[in-house]
């Protein structure tokens, strides 16, 4: 599988979204989650239409085909809570809830499927509840019907090659970087009730790899939040695929267009070197309504998959002669502001010899510790004629050590040795 970089993820942050990416090209899949495509978008009555995708299940990476998927005919007397998703068999699947007073949303086999979405259907509804489009570009109609489109040398917005639907697309032919098609609403809005730019294009011819669309929103010529590319791989879109339109549905929230900010332009614009783009681009509205499942880790499959490291870390004290060889007794106290665990202890000495270093504890109430506090039992910190000693063992060793303990650290024997560090790695509770 080629190395992902970006994936629509709708509900998750960006970390989450960094976090996946990651363990998908890791090839540590072991959970089920979207990794790019399956956008959810309405079409018309109650047929909505799903971006090609690939996901995992259980682990095991499978794609789907770009489908349309039909719900069932609204009950008579209740509403019923109805799910989209894809399975193991590539398909684009429906699940019809229960019609009830209080519907309640189906179940998915969490084995062979992944949900995507879920629509309400009231009692004798023939859309979904809650579903709506503005309309962009449909026929080039400009204000008050659709949003006023503006092209240039490569860009026609006046197309009668090859629409989806209707007399009229947007064509362009080799359009390079910075060639347009801006449309311009007839008012200023705000996106703060819209799920998705729905979009379908269609390829002349398969594009150079270094080549890509940008879409973004703007007020006046002036960007609103973020730019965001449409490319091979992502929202479901091959740029090799012709002679057919695909669906590109970008979720509205990775523009970050902040709630109150107002716009009035889409933008769209070809990105890269090489050969110009060859494209047609029709039935561009902007989509309310319909509810995109966030898909990713649960909380118990992060935890499996992403192991916490433990906050491992080290007290270090220094016992100095002074040029002169280091003598018998107390050399000094630290305090231990968290809870840990001894794990290791290290000696460093700079020069060779022997000492042994014991280390005494008690709580800052009982200051001073003693001899009678040792936590080092028959095995103390010891060099013996060498420069160093670690013991990760700790035979006898009390290693639990409390928020606020105090060490005291004391020297049993020394012969020849000026300077030593005594270095206890500790777990941090």
């Amino acid at each position: 599988m080629a190395e992902l970089t970006s994936f629509a993820a709708p509900g998750l942050n960006a970390a989450q979204v960094n976090e996946l990416i990651a363990a998908a090209n890791s090839g540590d899949t072991s959970g089920t989650l979207l990794l790019s495509g399956g956008n959810v978008a309405w079409m018309s009555g109650l047929i909505f239409r799903v971006s090609a995708a690939t996901y995992l299940i259980q682990g095991v990476q499978y794609t789907s085909a770009e489908d349309t998927i039909t719900l069932a005919t609204a009950d008579a007397s209740n509403p019923r809570l109805d799910v989209i998703g894809v399975d193991t068999g590539g398909a684009v699947f429906k699940v019809s809830g229960t019609a009830a007073a209080d519907p309640l949303k189906p179940d998915v086999d969490p084995h062979t499927q992944l949900e995507l979405s879920f629509a309400l259907v009231a009692a004798l509804a023939t859309t979904p509840t809650g579903v709506s489009n503005t309309d962009v570009y449909l026929e080039n109609a400009g204000s008050p019907a659709e949003w006023d489109a503006v092209g240039g040398a490569t860009v026609n917005v006046n197309s009668t090659n090859n629409p989806r639907t209707g007399t009229k697309c947007v064509e362009t032919t080799l359009a390079t970087t910075g060639h347009t098609l801006v449309l311009t609403a007839a008012a200023s809005i705000t996106l703060l009730n819209q799920e998705y730019v729905v979009m379908f294009i269609r390829n002349k011819a398969a594009w150079a790899s270094t080549r890509s669309l940008r879409v973004e929103f703007r007020l006046n010529g002036v960007l609103v939040g973020s730019r965001v590319s449409i490319d091979n791989g992502l929202w479901g879109f091959s740029d090799s695929t012709t002679g057919s339109y695909q669906m590109v549905a970008i979720p509205i929230a990775v523009f970050a267009v902040p709630t109150t900010s107002y716009i009035n332009q889409l933008v769209i614009s070809a990105q890269g070197t090489g050969t110009g783009l060859g494209v047609y681009i029709d039935d561009v509205v902007l989509q309310a309504g319909v509810v995109q499942t966030p898909v990713g880790l649960t909380l118990e499959e992060a935890d499996a998959r992403y192991v916490q490291l433990p906050d491992v870390r080290d007290i270090a004290f220094i016992i100095d002669g002074g040029g002169s060889a280091i003598t018998t007794g107390e050399k000094g106290h630290l305090e231990v502001p968290f809870a840990c665990t001894i794990n290791q202890a290290t000696m460093l000495a700079d020069q060779s010899g022997s000492i042994v270093v014991d280390i005494w504890k008690d709580t800052y109430a009982n200051f001073l510790p003693t001899d009678a506090d040792s936590i080092t039992a028959a095995a103390p910190p010891t060099i013996s004629a060498a420069t160093k000693s670690q013991d990760s063992t700790l035979t006898g060793w009390t290693t639990a050590i409390a928020a606020g303990s105090i060490l005291a650290f004391n020297v049993d024997s020394a012969a020849t040795v000026t300077r030593v560090t005594l270095s206890l790695k500790v777990t941090r509770a």
